[in-house]
């Protein structure tokens, strides 16, 4: 098709014509390809104006066995809205030679230095025929009966001469952060209001390939790579947008009371000797606030926080001072406020039997509240055995440091194991009372996890496999061994903290799918150590292979389900192995339910957990690992 023949040429912008049809109408050569061409040109105006140019889909680039570079199979529309299909995997065995559309080498190769692989709209003619008369008795032997719609790839000399997507000045003229700027819509419209002509290089740019010094491909690029978007792909991403904007205003407009997160000194009951000894010396009570309180409450602390030293039958009420010292013993989080206070402790007391009790008193609407809506502090923590009689007998103590008589020493340790901060029950109000005591208590490790099957790197075959094995595909189920027996509480559900997903995969994993897993029993052996069996959905396994991936995380549940020890101290469950490939931020993102994955992966680089350590001496951590079920969970 020529433009003489009436066809315009790829991209330019001209009215369209089509075929007014009559009886008797003469269709010859030129009719029918305005016949065709009405229809091949309004789609690719569409594509190039409304699309846009860049990549539908695939054309994946990698740099394989031998230095090679290759391009998966994949769609892509270019600036003149032309569609370019690649059917099947290209290898380049070189690509520091520029060359142009037709691969004819163009200027010197190319060292260390970036390369661009450009993917241009190629077409070809085919089923030649002999032609026995042309137009205006022009005569040729042979003309192609078809047009094969192809495609050609270029190299390029550096990187192309921008990057896809708005300039940073752009972005700064959207959102400018200045509500008294110019209308967003009006900003928008001009930024965008583009012509409608295009570039004058059609080619659709791929990767951009980073050379070593022999000109070797070293680093695939895809800064300026164009995805072009479904409808459906952006309606998700608004959706999760929506979801997001959602969940942040809700949170601001609905903060829960806040919390006491952590003090120093612990307030664990009886607690390590140098602990002890290093608060007599340091004298200072270090506390931790889930968000900023009200400032004034730090100078007037009597009516809601007090430090009592006990012990030999004597009490005192020490005195306090909010210090400008930074914290040295906790560590707060983003939004938290630590607060520092000197203690007036009495040095020479050293009683055999020596503790430091520290209360909070909190009330709604008065006391210590929050700085932004008042709410009242989540005091609730009952941290000794102290009686609602002995906690107001130490109220009524003048903070002056006098030494008193007093039984209440006898109660200060409680026999009840020690909750774990922080404080609260998620209601207003409340009083926090806890001990720092000398005390020899036999402290316990963490939890810890040893053992898990199916193992990490495992593959489940159905064929001559052993009876376990054999029962796993009747049974599908996950066991757990645990080294001393967690709370019964993140037993009940453990999808706080533990997850199981299915790979999903299209020739490569793009995603995961979460399998239902619920706890389906637990057993001790001699040595305490525990096996927890959890079940999974036998659904989520059919259809022929099946990749798992497993995810520990103990700090991931809320108060009251953590997977924390029934002895004393109550820690969390230590689990850390980093079994596949996966990166902690993507694990983070799968379990905050972002399951498609951002880059694609061949495979989950599974870790064998046999023989392997699965923690790492410190109560919480993150554990993830894969294995490989082949045939169907009956």
């Amino acid at each position: 098709m020529t433009e003489g023949n009436g066809v315009r040429p790829a991209g330019v912008l001209t009215p369209l014509r089509r075929n007014r049809f009559f009886y008797g109408k003469l269709m010859d050569t030129r009719h029918w390809e305005l016949e065709q061409e009405y229809g091949i040109q309004s789609r690719r105006l569409v594509n190039r104006l409304g699309l846009g140019a860049g990549i539908l889909c695939g054309l994946g680039v990698r740099i394989g066995d031998g230095g090679t570079v290759c391009i998966d199979p994949g769609v892509a529309v270019d600036a003149c809205g032309r569609e370019i299909v690649v059917g099947e995997t290209v290898s380049l065995s070189r690509v520091d030679q520029p060359t142009d559309d037709c691969a004819h080498p163009i200027g010197d190769p190319v060292r260390n230095g970036p390369v661009t692989i450009w993917l241009c709209y190629h077409e070809c003619g085919s089923e030649y025929t002999r032609l026995t008369g042309g137009d205006c008795g022009h005569r040729e032997k042979c003309v192609p009966g078809l047009l094969d719609e192809r495609f050609a790839l270029r190299i390029g000399a550096g990187p192309p001469d921008r990057q896809p997507g708005l300039t940073a000045d752009a972005c700064q003229s959207i959102f400018p952060g200045d509500p008294q700027g110019p209308p967003r819509r009006q900003v928008v419209a001009s930024l965008l209001a583009g012509p409608c002509t295009d570039r004058a290089d059609s080619c659709v740019p791929i990767a951009t390939v980073s050379l070593d010094d022999a000109g070797a491909a070293t680093a695939v690029g895809v800064d300026y790579r164009t995805p072009l978007y479904s409808n459906q792909e952006l309606f998700d991403l608004l959706m999760c947008l929506a979801a997001r904007v959602e969940e942040c205003c809700q949170h601001q407009a609905t903060q829960l009371a806040p919390r006491v997160m952590e003090v120093w000194p612990p307030l664990a009951g009886g607690i390590a000797e140098e602990d002890l000894r290093a608060f007599s010396e340091e004298a200072r009570l270090e506390i931790v606030f889930e968000r900023a309180m009200k400032e004034s409450e730090f100078d007037q602390t009597d009516g809601w926080l007090g430090v009592w030293q006990v012990g030999g039958g004597k009490v005192a009420r020490l005195p306090l001072r909010r210090s400008d010292a930074p914290a040295a013993h906790v560590r707060p989080r983003p939004g938290e406020e630590v607060v520092v206070f000197e203690v007036t402790v009495d040095r020479e007391r050293n009683d055999r039997d020596l503790a430091f009790v520290v209360m909070i008193h909190a009330t709604p609407g008065g006391g210590i509240v929050a700085g932004d809506d008042g709410a009242a502090l989540d005091a609730d923590f009952a941290g000794t055995g102290l009686t609602e009689a002995d906690r107001a007998e130490l109220w009524k103590l003048p903070a002056d440091g006098r030494v008193l008589p007093s039984g209440v020493g006898d109660h200060v340790i409680s026999g009840a194991p020690v909750p774990v901060l922080p404080s609260g029950d998620r209601s207003a109000g409340g009083d926090l009372h806890g001990a720092a005591a000398r005390a020899q208590v036999a402290v316990l490790p963490a939890p810890e996890l040893e053992h898990v099957w199916p193992a990490g790197a495992a593959t489940l075959s159905q064929s001559n496999a052993p009876e376990e094995i054999r029962r796993f595909f009747e049974h599908p189920r996950l066991e757990i061994v645990v080294s001393r027996a967690i709370a019964d509480a993140s037993l009940k559900d453990v999808d706080p903290w533990l997850r199981v997903y299915r790979a999903s995969r299209d020739g490569q994993i793009f995603g995961f799918t979460a399998i239902v897993a619920r706890f389906a029993g637990a057993t001790t052996d001699e040595a305490g150590a525990v096996t927890i069996t959890v079940d999974l959905d036998p659904e989520a396994l059919s259809g022929g292979q099946a990749e798992v991936l497993v995810v520990i995380r103990p700090e991931g549940a809320p108060p009251g389900a953590e997977p924390v020890g029934v002895d004393s101290p109550p820690d969390l469950l230590d689990a850390d192995f980093a079994g596949t490939s996966l990166t902690t931020d993507t694990v983070m993102a799968i379990l905050d339910g972002q399951l498609d994955l951002t880059d694609h992966l061949d495979n989950l680089g599974a870790l064998p957990t046999e023989g392997a350590t699965l923690h790492d001496g410190t109560p919480g951590g993150l554990v993830h690992y894969s294995f490989t079920v082949l045939g169907s969970a009956t």
